[in-house]
């Protein structure tokens, strides 16, 4: 059996392979190199997780950390090798996190952990349908390029959105988010277009600023928003909600907001679709 990196060899491509030489690397993608990076993508994955499993009690320890980066490394230079870009711009925002990690750029804890362990379910949910993409296909070596942005903002977006108009008191505003339990929410203009974000971080300088008391939601929010279109793929949500700091992103159709979509929402569905792969497999 072939090692992980005899097989990223056969990708014409070393494990530690730079963006500089990858950016460009188109293929016309063969089946049988599609099983190979599908198998070693496993392997990583699965290393990925044990070293995450262990940096939950050990944080500092820089070879577990290591390992997780060289596993995204590898799984992000050969999917890019094969054009299977969504998987390795996904790949690769992991890895640029675990990387700032390692140069002591970064605590690696909390929310960072979440990112990586999401990143892992993702990852291995759409190698599960590309596993399945390459089965009609096997009889013929070649099999032109596989599509992985299966998974779109509509199938998975909150469309019960809770908003303010841009022109709603304050402190109006506030109890909205208290009375709801949530950290934030989009503002809109009266044709429901995106205005910007009110969050709790925006209104806490009114225990300072008096004069501001009696504002309204526009003279606090956050301006120049981050939003979605329906139909774009879960892949880029996902890579930007792991770069951000914020929890939560706008859904827009024809400029007009129809949901949003948080951290929580795609970990849930990320769970979803392996209980129904898990369903799949045992009655198979």
């Amino acid at each position: 059996m072939e090692t992980n990196s005899a097989i990223a060899e056969r990708f014409g491509q070393s494990a530690q392979v730079n963006n500089s030489q990858l950016s460009g690397a188109t293929v016309e993608t063969n089946v049988e190199l599609v099983l190979d990076f599908i198998a070693a993508s496993r392997e990583q994955l699965k290393s990925a997780e044990e070293g995450l499993n262990k940096l939950r009690t050990k944080p500092d320890d820089k070879e577990t950390l290591n390992q997780i980066f060289r596993a995204f490394n590898t799984i992000k230079g050969m999917a890019w090798f094969l054009s299977l870009t969504d998987v390795g711009s996904l790949a690769h925002s992991a890895e640029n996190l675990l990387g700032l990690a390692l140069k002591g750029e970064l605590i690696f804890g909390g929310n960072n952990i979440q990112a990586v362990a999401a990143s892992i379910d993702m990852l291995g949910i759409i190698i599960i349908n590309l596993k399945k993409s390459t089965e009609p296909n096997r009889t013929n070596s070649r099999a032109g390029k596989y599509n992985t942005q299966t998974f779109v903002a509509g199938t998975v977006m909150t469309t019960n959105v809770i908003s303010v108009k841009r022109q709603t008191a304050i402190y109006d505003a506030i109890k909205i988010l208290s009375e709801s339990d949530i950290t934030g929410m989009p503002v809109v203009n009266d044709d429901m277009s995106i205005a910007g974000v009110i969050s709790e971080k925006d209104v806490l300088k009114l225990l300072y600023d008096v004069e501001t008391r009696t504002g309204r939601v526009e003279d606090f929010m956050t301006k120049g928003v981050v939003s979605f279109n329906i139909d774009d793929s879960l892949i880029d949500i996902t890579e930007c909600l792991m770069k951000n700091s914020f929890r939560r992103v706008p859904i827009t159709a024809e400029g007009k907001l129809v949901g949003i979509i948080s951290r929580r929402d795609i970990i849930e569905y990320i769970l979803k679709l392996r209980k129904k792969d898990k369903a799949c497999q045992a009655g198979s």
